[in-house]
Formats: structure tokens, C-alpha cells, sequence
């Protein structure tokens, strides 16, 4: 009889306990449903201004005012502590769209504007979002052709005026897929020797990947800042780290920050909008490439001299202690052979190799396309 009343019993438990969970459910949406139709009193609004007017503005972002240096206000630690970063650097900015990518790259740009630096951006995009944002403060590049134009003028003469560049790449995934093997190998050649001419290039990532952020670009950044991405796969590309796990990240602004070799900071980025951005005052304006046409006269043609040959791009230190040791050895080697004369990372001699072959100066073998031999009798001083 016991049992019995005890089944009974807890059936009877169990009923009321689904019962009171749909009522609680019934009421919570009818709260919801009325609180939406009713609009809140005057001391939820007044709570609710005190709170975005005290939290949420202290991360919008304020033009610096004193002396401007090259480190740029990005984020803020808590409440009141600013961080900043060096923007004379390559960068990586990756996020999904509306993590604020975009707010970032806005803020940098702003700091860089501040400082007079020339300032060019690359959207591949058909639409342009960002690129009629940047209108009037930086040259704007939409196609393929006039990125390599810039990169091909770049490597005839990088010092150039001897002032600060920025080429900000919107979009690097499109960036890579736009650009041929040989295109691309003349981009890395100028990656590997811009931080010496000051040139330095800010890339967005929504989506990174081996592919779409190639070892040559990955080895050449100095500081990350990661908003939320899509997968685990994403973070590892880019932190190479279990610890740091920026999929995770909830929130618009929520991002990591690495500059150098230290450990990643959890921080809130700075919020830049659109609208103030297009009300600061432009920079200086990048000279676009290619010759100028002269104005139609009724003046006799004047004879043009012939062009003069673009000067080749000087070698980098890994490129030419490859060249060293292939003109040593006086033979065609193979890529271990110069690794164990460089004492280089296989890495490094693989992409120096692809990058001395793009430009003529080393050629494989007829015989064994393995093997690499100079393709002239220069020496590297002479080649670069």
C-alpha cells in the first residue's frame, strides 16, 4: 500500500511542478508583453541615461589632445585605463562584421590622419563601403591593377619623400584570391623592406584562415587585435594558442590585443562612427601612379625622351645570403643545401627562393627543377 501511495505522490509532484513552470513561463511573457506596450517610467529612463552617459561613453573615441606620438589609443582596460599601440608597425585587425572591425581601422586611421601620415585604403568590395567613408582623407584603391600599380611604384622608389605610409587592406582575403603568384610575390617583397622606408600595412580579416593569411604575411606582423570570429579553427590561425580563444568573445567590442611577443590582453575597443570620422579633417593625399597627361596646346610637339627603366627592388638580407651561398657553391643547389649553407628556418629560404625566382635573379635547373642556380654571373650587391 506504501509504494503505492508513493507513486502516487510523486505523480502528483511532478504535475504540479510542470504546471507552475508554464505558469511562470505564461507570466514572464506577459510581463515582457506589457512592459513593451508601456513605455518605462521616468526613473528607468533616468537610470538607463545615467548608465550610457557614465559606462557607455567612456569608450567612444576622443581626438588626443597635447603632444601626438605614434602610439594610438585602441581599447580600454576597465573604465579608465587606456591602452595604446604602436601604429608605425604592420597590423592585424581580424573580426566578423559587426564585432568592430571597421571602428577599429577607423580609429587607427584617425590617429594616423593626426599625425600627417599618408594614408591609402584597399576595398575590393563592389559596393565600397568603407571606401566612400574614407573619401577626401586617403586614396581610395577599388581594383586589383591599381594596388600592383602602387606596390610596382613602391618597389621602383620606396623611400619616396621619406614620409609615413599606411596602406590599409579592408579585406585581405579577397585581397589574395584578386592577386597572381607573381603579384603576390612582389606584395611580400615589399612587406619584407616597408618598415625601413616607413611603409607600414593594417590588414582586416573577417574570416582567417592558412589561405586567405599566407605565412608570408602572418611572419611579418607585429601586433594582432582580434575581435569575435566565427570558429576555434579562426582563433587558432591566429593565436596558435588554446588560452586565447577570441570565438568566444560576446559583445561588440570585446577584442584581444597582442603587440610583439607579449601575452594577449582581454580589453573593450574604442567606438569610432562613421559620421564622425567623415567630419575630421583630411591628411595628405597620396600622388597617384602613372604619368600625367599634358594639356592639349597649339604649340609645336616637343620630342619626349625615351622611359627610363624602373630600378629594380633591392634584395632583402634573406634573399641574399641565398644568393651568396648558390654563387659559393658555384653548382645548382637544392632548397636543404641552402638551408644548411644559410642556416636559415626552411620557411625563410622557401619564400626567399619563390621571391628571387619571381624576379629573375635565381632559376631552376632545365635538368632538375629541383635545384636552384643563379641566373647570371652578378653577385647579390650588383643584383639588388
Amino acid at each position: 500500500m506504501i509504494p503505492i501511495l508513493s507513486f502516487i505522490v510523486l505523480i502528483t509532484v511532478i504535475i504540479w511542478w510542470k504546471h507552475a513552470k508554464a505558469v511562470r513561463r505564461l507570466r514572464r511573457a506577459e510581463r515582457a508583453r506589457q512592459r513593451a506596450a508601456n513605455p518605462p517610467r521616468y526613473a528607468r529612463r533616468a537610470s538607463v541615461w545615467v548608465a550610457h552617459k557614465v559606462f557607455a561613453r567612456r569608450f567612444v573615441w576622443r581626438a588626443p589632445t597635447g603632444r601626438v606620438g605614434p602610439r594610438a589609443p585602441v581599447a580600454r582596460r576597465g573604465l579608465w585605463r587606456t591602452v595604446r599601440i604602436n601604429i608605425g608597425q604592420h597590423l592585424l585587425i581580424a573580426g566578423l562584421t559587426g564585432s568592430g572591425k571597421s571602428s577599429t581601422m577607423r580609429t587607427l586611421s584617425a590617429h594616423a590622419l593626426r599625425l600627417g601620415w599618408q594614408l591609402v585604403l584597399v576595398d575590393l568590395k563592389p559596393d565600397q563601403p568603407e571606401g566612400e567613408i574614407y573619401g577626401g582623407k586617403a586614396k581610395v584603391i577599388s581594383s586589383p591593377a591599381g594596388l600592383v600599380d602602387l606596390v610596382r611604384d613602391l618597389l621602383a622608389d620606396p623611400a619616396r619623400d621619406g614620409s609615413h605610409l599606411v596602406i590599409a587592406v579592408d579585406e585581405t582575403s579577397s585581397l589574395i584570391r584578386a592577386l597572381s603568384p607573381k603579384q603576390f610575390d612582389d606584395l611580400c617583397s615589399l612587406i619584407d623592406i616597408a618598415r625601413v622606408y616607413k611603409i607600414h600595412f593594417w590588414f582586416g580579416c573577417q574570416h582567417p584562415s592558412r589561405s586567405t593569411l599566407p605565412s608570408e604575411i602572418q611572419a611579418n606582423v607585429q601586433s594582432i587585435i582580434c575581435h569575435r570570429v566565427r570558429s576555434k579553427i579562426e582563433s587558432d590561425v591566429i593565436f596558435h594558442d588554446a588560452d586565447w580563444a577570441p570565438h568566444q568573445l560576446t559583445g561588440p567590442g570585446a577584442c584581444f590585443v597582442q603587440e610583439g611577443k607579449s601575452r594577449p590582453r582581454k580589453l573593450r575597443a574604442l567606438w569610432l562612427s562613421p559620421e564622425r570620422f567623415a567630419a575630421l579633417p583630411g591628411g595628405p593625399q597620396v600622388p597617384l601612379s602613372g604619368p600625367v597627361p599634358a594639356p592639349v596646346t597649339a604649340s609645336p610637339p616637343i620630342s619626349v625622351p625615351p622611359p627610363v627603366e624602373a630600378v629594380p627592388a633591392p634584395l632583402t638580407d634573406n634573399q641574399q645570403l641565398c644568393c651568396l651561398a648558390l654563387e659559393m657553391a658555384g653548382r645548382p643547389l637544392a632548397a636543404k643545401d641552402v638551408v644548411e649553407a644559410t642556416a636559415l628556418p626552411q620557411p625563410r629560404v622557401s619564400d626567399a627562393l619563390r621571391a628571387l625566382t619571381g624576379k629573375a635573379v635565381v632559376t631552376k635547373s632545365d635538368t632538375y627543377p629541383a635545384l636552384y642556380q643563379l641566373a647570371s654571373t652578378l653577385s647579390p650587391k650588383e643584383q639588388s
